[in-house]
């Protein structure tokens, strides 16, 4: 039974790469994340660091503008972030991910977005089934 390999795009692999060195995380960690395999992870840190257009081949390295257009993008997603006031993992934005900040902005959806909708439909709810003059002592119709 022949297996078929994976292939990792340029941007892919240096994006990894970023998130250990730039960031300081831990190979295993971003290897998890990222659902490849630690030595592998580790073998292109190598080769990149080595300075070497063979780390990735065939696929070469970002050109500076590549790197400034991916930079810009970051910036978009962050800027639209704070736009809307919104933490930047509800909107996929996990550069700068944790599972503690990544657990508070899903606790920050629930409040602010579905809270808002819960309490719609609870007072449509109470519209509905109680009158005015039972909403006072809490009987139902």
């Amino acid at each position: 039974m022949v297996k078929n390999r994976r292939q990792f795009t340029k941007e892919f692999k240096v994006e990894a790469v970023r998130l250990i060195v730039e960031e300081g995380r831990r190979i295993s960690e971003v290897a998890r994340e990222l659902g490849i395999r630690e030595n592998l992870l580790g073998r292109w840190k190598k080769k990149s660091e080595s300075g070497k257009i063979e780390a990735f081949p065939g696929k070469g390295r970002l050109s500076p503008e590549d790197a400034e257009l991916l930079a810009s993008r970051r910036f978009t997603t962050e800027e639209l972030a704070r736009l809307y006031g919104c933490p930047p993992p509800i909107i996929g934005d996990l550069s700068h991910g944790t599972f503690t900040n990544s657990e508070t902005a899903g606790r920050w959806f629930a409040q602010h977005t579905l809270t808002p909708w819960i309490r719609k439909i609870e007072t449509e709810f109470t519209r509905s089934v109680f009158t005015a003059a039972t909403a006072a002592t809490g009987s139902p119709r």
